[in-house]
Order: C-alpha cells, then structure tokens, then sequence
C-alpha cells in the first residue's frame, strides 16, 4: 500500500502521517498526565468493580419482583433504579438452509436477510499485498480499494518495576466521592 509515493504496510498506512501528528507535551506536562491517568484509572477500577457488585445484588433483587413490561423499578426515597429485560435471539447459520429448502429462497428471504463478513488474516494479506506478480495485480488493486482503515486508540496503565507487585486500590473515603 503506498502513501504519498512511499510503500507502507497496512498498521503505518492506518497510523496518522507525520503531519498530522499534534504538537508533544513537555515532560513536566507528561509527567503530570501519566500519574493522573494511573491515578484516575486505579479509581475508576475500584468503583467499577463496586459498581458490578452492586448491579449484580440489584439484580438478583429484581428476579424476586414482578415484571411489569419487562422492567423491574427499585424504589429507595427519592432514589430509583430500573432494571430493564430484552431477550436476544440468534439463529444458527447452518441449520437455516434447511427452513430456506423448505420455504424457498423468495419466503425465505422475506424473513431472514443473508450477511457476510471479511476478516482479513493479517500475514497472508500483508505478503500477498507485498507480492508483484502481475497476474495477481488486479486482485491487490481491488482489496486496496475495498480497504477501509481506522485506527483505534486506547490506553492502559502498564505496571513498572517501580510499581509492580504493590496494591493499585486505595479505598477512596467516602466523603471523598460524589454523592448522588
């Protein structure tokens, strides 16, 4: 795959070009956002899992209340939770041309719409995409086009020697966190 000119492989064609990059922090600047980040992602742990332990007790509760249009409402004062019920049904893709035999295509497609995915096996389309064969040309030329990139960022906190091995929760007082 090229970018202006320049042969790329797929991860440095979706990554953004230099000159789009934004302008880097000072290390003063940098300091200060990691160990907010670390900070901020130690706490947002904790109440997470708070949070489920709570949502989990909730729900357990819920099961013993009567439904009424697939909703449950917890009521506590002013406070209220609804606990909400969807059923999600799948079907199983090879037993379904067995009922579209059995239809016909034309019944068939009125109730079930066909989908199909690509999923790309990353090292064999890198070198096959690499490959100069001239008989395979219009293939790569075709994939290219059809390729839509998108890089997704996300951050972690990663464990240093400084810190690995030592407890990341601290308990957050209670009057320390924002109250409902």
């Amino acid at each position: 795959m090229q970018r202006n000119g320049a042969l790329c492989c797929v991860q440095c064609l979706a990554s953004p070009a230099p000159e789009d990059a934004a302008a880097a922090l000072s290390e003063a600047e940098l300091s200060v956002l990691v160990a907010e980040f670390i900070r901020l992602h130690a706490e947002a742990k904790q109440l997470s899992d708070q949070l489920e332990e709570i949502k989990e007790k909730l729900k357990r509760h819920a099961a013993s209340q009567p439904r009424v249009a697939n909703a449950v409402l917890l009521r506590a004062g002013e406070y209220a939770v609804k606990c909400g019920y969807r059923v999600s049904v799948s079907y199983n893709a090879e037993k379904l041309p067995a009922v579209e035999a059995m239809l016909g295509a034309e019944q068939f497609t009125t109730i079930f719409e066909r989908k199909i995915t690509f999923s790309a096996v990353k090292e064999t389309l890198e070198a096959f995409l690499a490959g100069e064969a001239a008989d395979t040309a219009a293939a790569r030329a075709a994939i290219l086009a059809a390729a839509e990139s998108k890089e997704i960022t996300t951050l972690t906190p990663v464990n240093t020697k400084s810190n690995a091995g030592k407890a990341v929760k601290k308990p957050i007082p209670k009057a320390a966190r924002p109250q409902p």
